[in-house]
This record gives C-alpha cells, sequence and structure tokens, in this order.
C-alpha cells in the first residue's frame, strides 16, 4: 500500500513559486529582446557579416519567438510554469474542498 501525504497550504505555495520564476524568466525575455534589439545587425551591412547576421537572427528567433508552429524556447518555459502553477493550484483547491466534505461526512449528530 502506497501513501501520500500532502500539506494543502505548501501545495499553495508552490504555486505561488511557479508563477514567480514564470515573471523572472518573462522579465529576462523582455530585457534580452530589448538589449539585442538595440544592438541592431553587430555584424555590418556587407557580404561578411551577412551569414553570421543570418545565424544570429535564427538562434534569436528560436530562442525568443519560435519558428511557425510554436513559441521560442523560453516562452514555452514561461508558459510551463504558469501551467504548473495553475495544476498547483488547482489541486490545492480540490484537496481542501476535499478536506471540507470529508469532515462533513464524519460529524455525529
Amino acid at each position: 500500500m502506497v501513501e501520500a501525504r500532502v500539506q494543502i497550504a505548501r501545495l499553495g505555495k508552490a504555486a505561488g513559486h511557479m508563477d514567480g520564476l514564470a515573471d523572472r524568466i518573462q522579465g529576462v525575455i523582455d530585457r534580452g529582446t530589448s538589449e539585442i534589439n538595440a544592438l541592431g545587425n553587430p555584424f555590418g551591412d556587407d557580404m561578411y557579416g551577412a551569414q553570421p547576421h543570418r545565424e544570429f537572427e535564427a538562434a534569436r528567433a528560436s530562442l525568443f519567438e519560435g519558428s511557425g508552429a510554436g513559441e521560442g524556447a523560453l516562452p514555452n518555459l514561461v508558459s510551463t510554469f504558469n501551467d504548473f502553477g495553475d495544476a498547483q493550484r488547482l489541486g490545492s483547491a480540490m484537496l481542501r474542498k476535499r478536506e471540507e466534505l470529508n469532515k462533513l461526512g464524519f460529524k455525529f449528530t
């Protein structure tokens, strides 16, 4: 028999930590995007800078924006932490509700 114990308050608190992580990663995205955009084209506009610039743009897009079918790596990470926090919040609420219903079921009159 497997026994699992959950501290409901800690589960709710963990959801807040996930939200905090998502916010911090979003801050990295915002700052990184702003700083990279401020650089302009760091490789120059001649033929020697064209190839590195294309590779740089592809890497930037993959990291921050994604390509066609989905978001970039960092926005996906933000979504993952947000989803995980939402699930923890929902789980906490469901466990709290179940605990209240169990208390009602065990009352003797």
